[in-house]
């Protein structure tokens, strides 16, 4: 039997806590959520891929997003994985963020996202 897929993404400047996520932070979590497509699953699945964006200052990407904790071999989990890695490169660039917060607040982040099957 098939399981609803609750999504949720979790975003904090590096070095940041919790209640540091600003506005700028919710805006590039909204835009993320819009561009993830995580697999399809029929199990369960303990695994929230990590992902490292830094950015320029007009919101395009200055590198690959990097995958924090890459699985070990595991298809579903790499397949869970590389959806993340993609879902910010389809969305980017993240133009505008500066109108949220100040470049230092987002230049570099790490977005974890959770897929509970």
């Amino acid at each position: 039997m098939r399981r609803m897929l609750l999504i949720s993404l979790a975003l904090l400047p590096v070095g940041a806590s919790a209640q540091d996520l600003d506005p700028a932070g919710q805006e590039l979590v909204t835009r993320i959520k819009r561009c993830w497509v995580p697999p399809a699953s029929e199990g369960e699945i303990r695994y929230s891929p990590r992902i490292r964006v830094s950015l320029l200052p007009d919101g395009h990407l200055r590198s690959e997003p990097e995958i924090l904790n890459p699985p070990e071999a595991d298809g579903h989990r790499t397949a869970l994985a590389e959806s993340a890695r993609r879902a910010v490169v389809r969305c980017a660039p993240f133009e505008g963020l500066e109108a949220y917060a100040p470049y230092s607040a987002w230049e570099t982040v790490i977005v974890t996202f959770h897929a509970d099957f």
